[in-house]
Parts: C-alpha cells; sequence; structure tokens
C-alpha cells in the first residue's frame, strides 16, 4: 500500500480556484506565445520528461503519492495552460481518491479531479471553436507542438504524415491522418505564432 499524501495537502496544492467567470484561455494562450521569454521547444521537452518521470513514479510499487504528484506539480506550475498536464492531474486526483477512504475526502479529491478535466476540455475547445482545420482560413491557430497532438486525439485521429506550408506570410503544419474508420483526412495547424521561435 502506498504511503498516503493528507487530503489536506492535495486541497492545498491543487484546490479549485473560484471564479466569476470562466478564463478567456485564447486570449491567455496568445499572449503566452507573445511573451519574450516563451520558449516552446523546451517547454515541449520538460512536459515530456516531467510527464514520463509522472508514469514512471507511479509504474513503482514502492514511490509515495507525494513523490508522485511532484512532476505533474512542477509542469502545471510552469505551464498551467498545457491540455495534457490539467488532463493527468484528473486522471492522479482520480486514482488516488480510489484509495481515500472517508466519504467527504473522496468526494472532494473528485471534484478537483473535475475542475481539472473541464479546465483541459475548455483551453482545447479554445483552439477548436469555429474551426475545422480544413482550409488556411479555418486551420487550428496553436502555440506549440504539444496543442497539435492534444486536437489530433481528441478527433480520434492517427498521424501518418506532416507538411509544412507558407501560405501569405502564415506559417502551416500539415497533418495527414487516419480516423477510426481508416479513412484519411487532411488537417491545418497555423504555427505562427511559435514556428522557430527557440529552436535549436
Amino acid at each position: 500500500m502506498r504511503a498516503a499524501i493528507s487530503t489536506f495537502l492535495l486541497v492545498a496544492l491543487w484546490g479549485i480556484s473560484a471564479s466569476a467567470e470562466d478564463p478567456d484561455y485564447h486570449a491567455e494562450r496568445i499572449a503566452l506565445a507573445e511573451s519574450p521569454e516563451y520558449a516552446p521547444y523546451s517547454l515541449q521537452l520538460l512536459q515530456y520528461t516531467l510527464l514520463r518521470e509522472h508514469h514512471e513514479l507511479a509504474s513503482d510499487p514502492e514511490t509515495t503519492i507525494s513523490e508522485i504528484n511532484a512532476p505533474l506539480q512542477r509542469l502545471h506550475d510552469l505551464y498551467p495552460l498545457s491540455i495534457q498536464a490539467n488532463f493527468q492531474v484528473a486522471v492522479f486526483l482520480e486514482y488516488v481518491a480510489s484509495l481515500t477512504e472517508p466519504a467527504e475526502d473522496k468526494a472532494q479529491l473528485l471534484e478537483m479531479a473535475a475542475a481539472k478535466r473541464t479546465k483541459a476540455e475548455k483551453i482545447l475547445k479554445s483552439i477548436t471553436l469555429g474551426k475545422d482545420g480544413k482550409s488556411f482560413s479555418t486551420a487550428f491557430q496553436v502555440i506549440n507542438i504539444m496543442e497539435e497532438h492534444a486536437v489530433l486525439n481528441s478527433m480520434g485521429l492517427q498521424p501518418t504524415g506532416q507538411a509544412l506550408i507558407e501560405s501569405e506570410g502564415q506559417i502551416f503544419d500539415e497533418f495527414t491522418a487516419t480516423d477510426k474508420n481508416g479513412s484519411e483526412v487532411s488537417i491545418l495547424f497555423d504555427i505562427s505564432s511559435f514556428y522557430g521561435k527557440d529552436e535549436k
């Protein structure tokens, strides 16, 4: 049995912050991409590294809940707009809830998990709303490669190819992908906000 982390501590780390209205995640994402310190490729590597560390710790029965939580906490602190990080926090909190006995504590953890899952869905929606990725004018505007993969995954698409396209001063990624029926589709992403930025 894993050494438990207190529900109180998890609430302090992942607690739901009250807000009078939904944040404008589209505006927040674009503002982040336009900030001078934004480094999308470095952020991508960091997310991959921390999520891998989280999964490796979770697969080791000797690690504590607190140790498993640590890489997720660091990633979320550095990149709170990460779709994958918010989704993984939700999965983690649901797992901890399954180990929790007092019904009141379990309910609180599940409420936090639902809030993180909803946040991930809303960030994703801020990319896909009003877009279908079928033309340059309806391309999904993303600020890093992680968002591209989150959109493709949400559409149930498996990437099979990728090409870089320039059109009227904008840079696009064109993905070829197969859907669940095996049909091939083409999806466009506007990557102008981050293309070449901090790339090594």
